[in-house]
Order: C-alpha cells, then structure tokens, then sequence
C-alpha cells in the first residue's frame, strides 16, 4: 500500500449475506473435491438458492436479483 493511502476502499456490502455464505461454502466444498467450478455454475447455483423459501422470506427482492457473472 502506498504511504498516501488513507484508507482502501472494500467496496459494496453484500447484498444477500446469508445467501453468499451458503454460495461461498458450496465453493469451497467443490474446490476441495478438486472439481472445476465456473462462474456459469456460481451464477446457476445463485439462482437456484435465491429459489428457497427461507432466503424469499428473508429477502423481499431476491426474487428479483440478476445474478451476473462477475
């Protein structure tokens, strides 16, 4: 970093944190069996865990969500 840096930007918030935890674990438990894990799987698998009721419940506009690629 850079001695004139104040402060380093982390960027947005999650949106879906509880959704991204549960897409994060699925991950690491894919990269772990060795299997290859592309960003169409990640997004397909976004959309299928934004169909469970529990995460509709706890966010109104999931069902909305477009779930890019990168």
């Amino acid at each position: 970093m850079a001695p004139y840096v104040q402060k380093l930007n982390i960027g947005t918030r999650p949106k879906f944190l509880y959704l991204e935890d549960e897409l994060m674990e699925w991950f690491t438990e894919a990269r772990s069996q060795l299997k290859t894990v592309t960003r169409f799987m990640i997004q397909v698998k976004a959309c299928s865990l934004a169909k469970k009721t529990s995460y509709q419940s706890e966010y109104f506009d999931v069902k909305n969500a477009k779930f890019s690629r990168k």
